[in-house]
């Protein structure tokens, strides 16, 4: 038996080892190589971080960030404190603080940065001052270079957090919202009579280059398009109809990439009438009835869906850019701060060259230095030129991303000549790698914690048939109101009549959600019924087979031919959706407070409780539904709204399938569901939908954007709610879903009252 004095002199000759310089030595060249792979890490998290929705991942993100920074600081004073001297800790110590500065070289901040998070480049320059001290103190063979490179980051620090306070004050981002609400204001700008939607001309929406003097009286701010500015050459006023636009006179291909490039001008220019709304700098009236034409005629009459929310998704990407990305900042000053940008990266990266070609030359261990060999092999110079490849690969990185975004097109398109860059460059970026389609969601095994029933999904793509299906209806609403009218379109002939209790006379839009929810449920039930899908298996074997089928809807769509299939598609995914959008995003749709919440909790615990209590397969559900269908099939319409949600669902889904005129009820699904999300986008609380564009953005985003450039905050279909002023202009209200977790139970509920499926906004490519 091992007595206290061996173990006492176990531990001893444990921190005896632990002392002896070889171990000290390997113990940081572990932590140098363990700190490097976690940058890596994060750096690649970086670039796909607008992609991440996951929660969990976003707090892996910010331990890794937490836990890196107090290994570097740990690594200096490590090798500071050596008793042994190594030539190449100076060098590894720069690297690392180098690596520390570009970990977040996209997404580290927007220009607002209300969280201060633009002050983490003076830790950055308190950690240089440490490697500092260790080169001095140390001495090196290579003093030259790695000074130069010192000075070098110390001025990139100092000037990313100074381009900061230069995006913040220009008129182009920061003053972008009070400079387009005076220019906006002013009626000599617009004349209705010149304004064609279909070429664009007289649309003079600002788009770069604007030059502002304060106009007295009253003092506004204003563009001014005739004092030249010798600081700003080149930067001439460039609004939408200066854009080149596409003529019989060009080619396919230079049509389609002006077609492109106006697109993208529209986007951008959208995105400053957006932002705002954003930043409570309010429009005239008069400004909703200009662009209403322009917005119909260009995205919600465009018979190619997927460009019509292309120009949508780039608009919500550059509001993203500005509020949580450093894209802002690289372009504060047009293509000249971009230049700046890139003549900083491309003097790094050769002072980096030098430093290596020094150590190649220069560095052989003197006598009595101790270094690590591994069979003849210096395990630290290894180190050293991995670092100095992933340095140089860093800057090569950082520049091809700001040339291949849209900003640099942006500005291309604005600066004039294009018409010979088309031909030269910008074909090019047809063929360029779609880098970002490569982001799939990074899944760690950790489940959330999740309301009762609530069964999140995966980001998907909107389908083309979901997209198609809402400008269909956009099409055939009034949007002159200044409202969206208290009337179902889909529902308006007679023959349909029966079904306008669903949409009108429920209390709530979560109401009418749950219900049409589980009554497309029901009717899925029923068709993979009569396609033969084995419904029978209990929960956990249904979850774990399904693991292994491609399709991600009960009824594989590919076996359903022509209009079924579309009409499945649409139905389904905006069914799944719009319960997303209750459960977890419930700050999206027009209730309020804790509404969403209460009522989902309160048709999951009836379900798990009462009706499909003992229902562990979809069979017996769809089996106890129809009972249920059955029971209440004569019920009378004003009987109908006093059940609860989930035999409401059974009563819909019930005349839904029994409908006397054979109609598809998947043509009434998909045609409703559309016209249910157009009525739910119509929001005061823009806060909210500016919340989510650091996480990727929501579908109902671009359709809140849209009706928002039209005028229009609200829908009569759901009752009018009283809204305080002050938070009309986008204070976010109290039922986040952050502050609405509950603890998790059984999710096999999710295929009846809580099966979501998000439709992720597609991220600029």
């Amino acid at each position: 038996m091992v007595g206290i004095q061996e173990i006492r002199g176990l531990v001893s000759s444990l921190f005896v080892m632990l002392n002896l310089k070889k171990f000290i030595l390997f113990r940081i060249e572990f932590l140098v190589v363990l700190v490097t792979v976690l940058f890596l890490v994060m750096f690649i998290m970086d670039i796909f971080r607008r992609h991440i929705r996951n929660a969990t991942m976003k707090a892996i993100f910010t331990l890794l960030d937490a836990v890196s920074d107090s290994i570097v600081i740990y690594l200096l004073g490590a090798m500071q404190t050596a008793p042994f001297k190594n030539e190449l800790f100076s060098v590894w110590a720069l690297v690392l603080v180098n690596f520390r500065y570009n970990v977040d070289f996209i997404s580290g901040y927007g220009v607002p940065d209300r969280q201060g998070r633009r002050f983490t480049e003076w830790r950055n320059v308190v950690k240089l001052l440490g490697s500092a001290f260790l080169n001095l103190s140390r001495g090196s063979k290579f003093a030259r270079p790695l000074w130069s490179l010192w000075a070098l980051q110390i001025g990139r620090s100092w000037y990313r957090f100074h381009s900061r306070c230069l995006a913040y004050n220009s008129n182009w981002h920061g003053r972008s919202s009070e400079l387009v609400s005076e220019y906006m204001r002013d009626t000599s700008n617009w004349k209705p009579n010149e304004c064609d939607p279909g070429s664009m001309d007289g649309y003079k929406y600002l788009v770069y280059g604007e030059i502002v003097e304060l106009q007295k009286p009253p003092y506004l701010l204003c563009p001014n398009h005739n004092i030249p500015n010798p600081k700003n050459i080149g930067n001439t006023i460039c609004p939408c109809d200066h854009i080149p636009k596409p003529d019989n006179s060009r080619n396919t291909i230079q049509q389609k990439d002006l077609k492109d490039l106006l697109d993208l001008s529209l986007a951008f220019s959208l995105s400053r009438l957006l932002r705002c709304r954003l930043e409570d700098a309010g429009l005239q009236r008069d400004t909703f009835r200009i662009n209403k034409n322009l917005i119909k005629r260009r995205i919600i009459e465009e018979e190619d869906a997927n460009r019509a929310f292309g120009i949508m998704e780039q608009q919500m990407a550059f509001l993203n850019d500005y509020f949580n990305t450093r894209f802002p900042m690289v372009f504060w000053r047009g293509l000249i701060s971009l230049y700046g940008n890139f003549l900083a990266s491309t003097v790094t990266f050769f002072v980096v060259l030098w430093l290596s070609v020094d150590i190649r030359k220069v560095y052989k261990p003197p006598k009595g230095e101790l270094v690590h060999l591994k069979h003849g092999v210096n395990v630290d110079m290894i180190i050293t030129w991995v670092f100095m490849s992933f340095m140089m690969f860093k800057e090569i990185w950082e520049m091809v991303t700001y040339l291949l975004s849209d900003w640099t097109r942006l500005l291309l398109v604005c600066r004039g000549g294009m018409d010979k860059l088309i031909n030269v460059f910008l074909d090019s970026y047809d063929d360029r790698p779609k880098i970002w389609n490569l982001a799939h969601k990074i899944s760690t095994g950790i489940v959330p914690k999740k309301e009762n029933g609530a069964k999140p999904g995966n980001a998907i793509d909107v389908p083309e048939c979901v997209k198609r299906a809402i400008l269909e209806i956009l099409n055939s609403i009034d949007l002159t109101a200044g409202h969206l009218p208290k009337v179902v379109i889909s529902l308006s002939d007679d023959k349909r009549k029966k079904y306008r209790w669903a949409c009108l006379e429920l209390q709530t839009c979560s109401h009418a959600i749950l219900v049409w929810h589980i009554a497309t449920s029901i009717c899925k039930m029923k068709l993979a019924q009569d396609k033969e899908v084995d419904l029978s298996k209990p929960g956990w074997l249904s979850w774990f087979t399904s693991c292994f089928c491609s399709s991600m809807y009960l009824v594989d769509e590919k076996k359903l031919d022509g209009e079924l299939q579309n009409r499945y598609i649409v139905a389904n995914s905006l069914s799944r959706y719009c319960a997303h959008l209750l459960v977890f995003k419930p700050d999206l749709i027009s209730d309020s407070f804790f509404v969403p919440k209460m009522i989902f909790q309160e048709t999951v615990a009836l379900a798990y409780d009462d009706i499909l209590k003992d229902c562990d397969s979809l069979k017996k559900r769809y089996d106890k539904l129809t009972e249920e269908e059955m029971n209440n099939a004569q019920v009378p319409d004003e009987e109908k709204i006093t059940k609860d949600v989930l035999r409401k669902g059974a009563i819909l889904a019930n005349q839904l399938l029994n409908n006397e005129n054979n109609e598809d009820p998947w043509e009434i699904l998909s045609e409703v569901w559309a016209e249910l999300l157009v009525h739910l986008a119509p929001s005061w609380n823009a806060s909210a939908h500016k919340n989510c564009l650091e996480s990727g953005g929501e579908f109902i985003t671009h359709i809140w954007a849209l009706l928002w450039h039209c005028g229009i905050t609200k829908s009569e279909l759901w009752p009018v709610e009283d809204v305080p002023r002050n938070n009309a202009q986008g204070a976010s209200q109290n039922n986040s879903a952050e502050n609405n977790q509950v603890q998790p139970v059984r999710d096999e509920m999710a295929q009846v009252g809580g099966d979501q499926q998000m439709l992720a906004s597609t991220s600029r490519q």
